[in-house]
């Protein structure tokens, strides 16, 4: 499907841009990709910034928090919040994530009472979908979620992976309705639902990684949540996910962070003088190709969803593209660096430690959304039937 940038789309970019090189931004924006000193509380008021002129969720209607931009505008901003160092996960799960779902599956009620707040950068969610013994295969949760007389539920199990959650107010869960004296498979009984962070029976465990984000552990103890609180129909949940799912596969916040990557070494590879060696600059020519390769399957999906006829196999394709080109991008940096791979910004690191930033963060880019082996067993699944073209 052809797809073309018009004016009134570049000049809201522009817009974007401005703002994100402000005096204020620059003040809150690391110069080597991340936050600057201050940390990730600093994120907060940059979302805020964006919330107040409805950009953070430009491609919500007006009454929601948005300003009734398209799906292309909102990636523009999730790009250039990318491309300008922004450390942009929770308002990618927030608004891209969970909000795009609400705005597709919510009821009327559900979306006035979670996205104008989301919009205006006040109110954060996460997803808790994964389980320590099914990893990304939803089809395997153990979570349950009880029915109780007066049409709420009961829901028990034990989610991991979850991001940001001591910020946020509400996570979007899956859990399986069982049905009496069956046993559940696959699909059967999965259901969606919102629940506060703060309820009794939610207890949060942060989790160990190699990365700065903080993950946890969030265990449910009989947490109640109400009929109110289902998002579409009860057992329905795997389609809602699937196709939800593809939407989030679109690659673009990968391709936007391996931009910004690429763009940081290749600084610090100039400014070194690493650059004049013929195989340093012919392994960055070639991986700059690539990721502008990735970059543009990104928005061929973005172009086929904002026309609605989004492929799931060829998001899966631009997901493992671009997530795989992080780590070589990451390895890349790590030769540049030599020693300085192992030492973290406050060490004072020469790259003021961004080769051992991206070099922890890299395989989180192809666990996060799906795992690479997720994606091409999707790309696989559509062999023969002319899906991915």
């Amino acid at each position: 499907m052809e797809f073309r940038i018009d004016a009134a789309q570049r000049n809201f970019r522009d817009e974007v841009c401005r703002l994100l090189r402000s005096e204020r931004s620059a003040k809150i924006i690391g110069s080597t990709g991340r936050f600057a000193d201050g940390g990730d509380a600093l994120a907060w008021e940059l979302y805020q910034d964006l919330g107040e002129r409805g950009w953070l969720a430009a491609n919500w209607p007006e009454h929601l928090g948005g300003v009734d931009r398209t799906v292309l505008d909102a990636a523009a901003v999730t790009e250039e919040l990318h491309w300008h160092g922004v450390h942009d996960t929770l308002h990618v799960v927030t608004v891209d994530f969970v909000g795009y779902f609400l705005l597709l599956a919510g009821t009327p009620e559900q979306r006035e009472r979670h996205l104008p707040a989301m919009a205006a950068g006040r109110s954060f969610a996460c997803t808790l979908h994964s389980e320590p013994e099914a990893g990304s295969d939803l089809a395997a949760l153990r979570t349950t979620a009880v029915p109780q007389p007066d049409g709420g539920f009961l829901l028990t199990g034990t989610k991991l992976w979850s991001l940001w959650t001591d910020r946020c107010d509400v996570a979007l869960c899956s859990a399986r309705v069982p049905t009496p004296g069956v046993e559940p498979t696959g699909a059967d009984g999965i259901t969606l639902f919102l629940v506060s962070m703060s309820a009794p029976g939610v207890l949060v465990d942060p989790v160990a990684t190699t990365a700065d984000e903080q993950f946890a552990e969030v265990r449910l103890r009989d947490v109640r949540v109400d009929a109110a609180d289902v998002v579409g129909q009860v057992g329905h949940g795997w389609a809602l996910l699937t196709s939800v799912l593809a939407i989030e596969r679109t690659g673009l916040e990968q391709s936007a962070k391996i931009r910004h990557w690429l763009d940081v070494v290749v600084a610090h590879a100039r400014a070194t003088g690493a650059l004049a060696d013929p195989a340093v600059a012919d392994t960055v020519a070639a991986l700059d190709a690539e990721v502008e390769a990735a970059r543009l399957m990104s928005w061929r999906c973005l172009s086929d969803l904002h026309h609605g006829a989004l492929d799931p196999a060829y998001s899966a394709m631009a997901k493992y593209v671009a997530s795989e080109l992080a780590e070589r991008i990451a390895d890349l940096a790590a030769d540049l660096a030599g020693a300085d791979v192992a030492v973290p910004r406050s060490a004072g690191a020469t790259d003021g430690g961004f080769a051992e930033w991206i070099r922890r963060e890299a395989p989180g880019v192809s666990i996060s959304a799906g795992t690479s082996e997720m994606m091409l067993q999707i790309v696989a699944a559509s062999r023969g039937t002319g899906a991915v073209a």
